[in-house]
């Protein structure tokens, strides 16, 4: 697993950056940021920052995930530490203190708290579903033989924070102003009027997924109740002509907002038509790769918790949020050559523009799946690499390669997102073309448009026909009376 990403690998994924000591804050329309370090600049000894880093991979992803293998980290990495910036202000420095931590003067120096936290997530003996924030700050505290806090606000706010950074699930909000801290969580934009999500910290003496369960209902919304009363006996159809990234430009005049958080992915707001796209699938590809039944249960837990579709859905559990984040990407950008020209470009307008990009972005969605046809297709090289762990078993084929289609099923290849992805496609077939040149080019309904050109071809040429045999008759009628 440590290496399969460096198919996706690009010469300006590893190359040497210097360090900022003050990082900006990515916002989720992708606002210009500082870069970190990703490797030592002096001799071929780690630096602690990045000794921290390798060890939270072991952590949160796995003991053969490293970053020179998975260069796709790096863009996680550099929104990681600029998420970290809160975390240097005055109020969070009894954080450090109580934790037995040096105060960072940097982003690039927060790791260590990262490290600390998710190894007493480690040592805890309890049930993952027994375990709690108040429990982890416990054990780290209990590791030092520190005294009992009298005010650990700041410090429940830090291992949530962490939680939600590890997972990716949400997007914490931290306020270092705030006289009465909470548990803040950013949505995405569909909430305008309600941006912030907040919950008290009396949660964090429940157990984790409990806590996590009250963001849950805000953070999918009426998704969770469409995906909980959907009739696993129907399904509905979803058509790659009417949902890929030329049709939802061109006719829908929809636009890409890159987010950071997973329960965000294929929201879409129609006033602004903004669709939210996760911008970070190596994320999504090392989770689908985890072993369920490993030690990091606690992580998996939330994950679980947060799921939409009910637990007696066995059937469709089996395919995994992760999975279904990482068909879209292929069924939005991938499956249609103007499509992946689109992608493309834009990926190349944000690495120029200096905002993160997932070098794993470009194996996904700028790669066509075969080429030739028939039994003379071959596979993409780079697809036939990738694991097949990160597809749903529903497309793949019997050589556990991605297997596409023309037309997917809502229920049985998107049991989570399949509602969001219809609400989209019916957005975009209800947009009418304006011009000829539109017509021309409006293949969301392949049969209509092969239908609609073939009436127009043929009954032209009968017109014309019809006009030349007109033509023809009044010729011999005057030159019969001549």
């Amino acid at each position: 697993m440590s290496n399969f990403l460096m198919l996706s690998q690009t010469p300006a994924a590893m190359e040497l950056r210097e360090p900022s000591t003050n990082s900006g804050v990515q916002d989720e329309v992708g606002s210009p940021i500082e870069i970190e370090p990703c490797q030592s600049t002096s001799g071929n000894m780690p630096t602690p920052s990045r000794a921290s880093q390798t060890r939270y991979l072991e952590l949160a992803f796995g003991s053969d995930v490293t970053l020179g293998g998975n260069p796709g980290l790096h863009a996680y990495f550099r929104h990681m530490e600029d998420s970290f910036e809160p975390l240097l202000e005055a109020s969070f420095a009894p954080v450090w203190d109580a934790f037995g931590l040096p105060r960072p003067r940097s982003t690039h120096e927060c790791w260590p708290l990262l490290v600390a936290i998710l190894e007493a997530i480690q040592r805890q003996t309890a049930e993952p579903q027994d375990v709690s924030i108040d429990g982890i700050i416990d054990v780290m505290l209990s590791a030092r033989d520190s005294p009992v806090l009298s005010n650990r606000s700041f410090c429940q706010v830090a291992v949530f924070a962490v939680l939600c950074w590890s997972t990716m699930i949400l997007t914490p909000g931290l306020q270092p102003q705030a006289q009465q801290p909470q548990l803040v969580c950013h949505l995405s934009r569909r909430f305008e009027s309600d941006k912030l999500v907040q919950q008290t910290l009396d949660r964090c003496r429940r157990s984790i997924p409990a806590t996590f369960r009250g963001f849950k209902a805000q953070a999918w919304g009426r998704d969770v109740m469409q995906v909980a009363q959907h009739d696993s006996g129907t399904s509905e159809d979803l058509h790659k002509s009417a949902f890929n990234y030329r049709s939802l430009q061109m006719f829908g005049k929809i636009r890409i907002q890159w987010v950071t958080s997973m329960a965000a992915h294929l929201e879409f707001d129609p006033a602004s038509r903004h669709l939210s796209v996760f911008r970070f699938p190596t994320v999504c590809a090392l989770r689908s790769m985890q072993d369920r039944s490993s030690q990091r249960t606690v992580l998996r837990s939330i994950c679980e918790e947060f799921d939409p579709l009910p637990a007696e859905d066995i059937v469709h559990r089996y395919t995994t949020l992760e999975q279904e984040i990482l068909l879209s990407y292929r069924l939005l950008f991938a499956q249609s050559p103007a499509s992946r020209k689109r992608i493309g470009a834009e990926l190349n307008k944000l690495r120029r523009d200096g905002q993160l990009v997932d070098d794993f972005l470009s194996t996904l969605c700028e790669h066509k799946c075969r080429t030739g046809m028939l039994w003379w297709s071959r596979m993409d090289d780079q697809l036939s690499q990738l694991p097949p762990e990160l597809w749903p078993i529903s497309c793949r084929d019997s050589e556990q390669h991605l297997q596409e289609r023309d037309v997917y099923s809502a229920m049985e290849d998107f049991p989570r997102l399949g509602q969001r992805l219809l609400q989209v496609q019916k957005f975009n077939l209800r947009q009418q073309p304006s011009k000829l040149a539109d017509l021309w080019r409006d293949r969301r309904n392949p049969l209509q448009w092969y239908t609609f050109w073939a009436v127009l071809i043929i009954g032209g040429m009968a017109n014309v026909v019809g006009v030349l045999q007109l033509a023809v008759a009044i010729y011999q009628a005057v030159a019969g009376k001549g």
